[in-house]
């Protein structure tokens, strides 16, 4: 994987070197030379871990932004870095342990020599007693001198391991704070501003609304006004249109009805004069039916009554006719 962080490019540029350097090397750690090969390569391993943490410390303050990118590359190449170092000082402890131990061991069986030593002198004199028990106890105490150096020697370095490890946390842990607080800073102002940029175009929208709003009322009372008149020449048009038909409608009634009336009087006219024209032959008739039912016995019938008074009112308008 390459780095996208270029302060680590050097580091990570020497990983795959260090890896093919030390990830298969076998340190013989039991040998003088085999222990100081073992050391050196841990301290240079080291050596790039601590400088890329110093390094990341320091690149880390002023860009926040790139703390999630610069946090997981540092975790990621320290892992690698642990994964090679991790082995070589688990053999460097695994050594020492057994060294210490074989340091216990020879003064475990120091003391056990000397204190053969002195159970064979206790058999001698009082005086040749005494100064082996001093030799012993000097060089009992030379040992635990030399036991207490290096288990100090130990304990600092344990101490200063913590120390570091304290302080890296320490310095995670403020940087973490600090840069949580800016972010909180720059999600504040994010959001204030983004509040302040809804409230604005919350405002413009309701402008906006009402201006259309206003708009469209005007939009809907001018179209109003504008169907309102049409409607109403409309109306008018139409008003027109039926009383030119009812008065269409009226004239050709009129002009049916006088049609009619004309068309009756010719009717009446012809009737009158057909009548007129077989008057004679009608008075003839009727003379002829009233004498015949007369002499029949059926002078008292309606139909001859009826005869009767026909033919004696025709008499009577003939006579109207000729004095007219």
């Amino acid at each position: 994987m390459t780095t996208e962080i270029k302060e680590y490019t050097k580091t990570e540029a020497a990983l795959a070197t260090l890896r093919e350097k030390y990830a298969t090397a076998v340190f013989d750690v039991t040998t003088t030379k085999g222990m100081t090969i073992a050391k050196e390569a841990r301290a240079e391993l080291r050596d790039y871990r601590v400088s890329l943490e110093k390094m990341r410390v320091e690149i880390k303050a002023p860009a926040l932004e790139r703390c999630r990118l610069i946090d997981t590359e540092a975790k990621r190449i320290t892992a690698e870095l642990s994964k090679l170092e991790e082995p070589i000082d688990a053999v460097i402890k695994a050594e020492e342990g057994r060294k210490e131990a074989e340091r216990a061991a020879k003064v475990k069986a120091e003391q056990e020599r000397i204190a053969a030593i002195e159970r064979e002198r206790l058999a001698a004199e009082k005086a040749e007693a005494d100064r082996i028990q001093r030799e012993k106890e000097a060089a009992m105490a030379a040992e635990r001198a030399e036991l207490d150096r290096q288990r100090k020697e130990l304990e600092a370095e344990r101490a200063e391991q913590q120390r570091i490890v304290a302080e890296r946390e320490r310095v995670e842990r403020e940087q973490r704070e600090a840069a949580e607080a800016a972010q909180r800073e720059i999600l504040r102002k994010e959001r204030a501003e983004h509040e302040a940029k809804l409230a604005a175009e919350r405002k413009r929208l309701a402008d906006e609304r009402e201006a259309l709003e206003r708009a469209q009322a005007e939009q809907r009372r001018v179209a109003q006004e504008e169907a309102d008149r049409k409607a109403q020449a409309e109306r008018e048009r139409l008003d027109a249109e039926a009383k030119a038909a009812r008065e269409a409608q009226a004239q050709r009634e009129a002009d049916a009805r006088a049609q009619a009336e004309r068309e009756r009087e010719e009717a009446a006219a012809k009737r009158l004069a057909t009548l007129k024209a077989r008057a004679p032959a009608l008075r003839a008739a009727a003379i002829d039916a009233h004498a015949l039912l007369s002499a029949n016995g059926l002078a008292d019938h309606d139909v001859t009554i009826t005869l009767g008074f026909a033919i004696e009112n025709d008499a009577k308008s003939a006579k109207t006719r000729k004095a007219a």
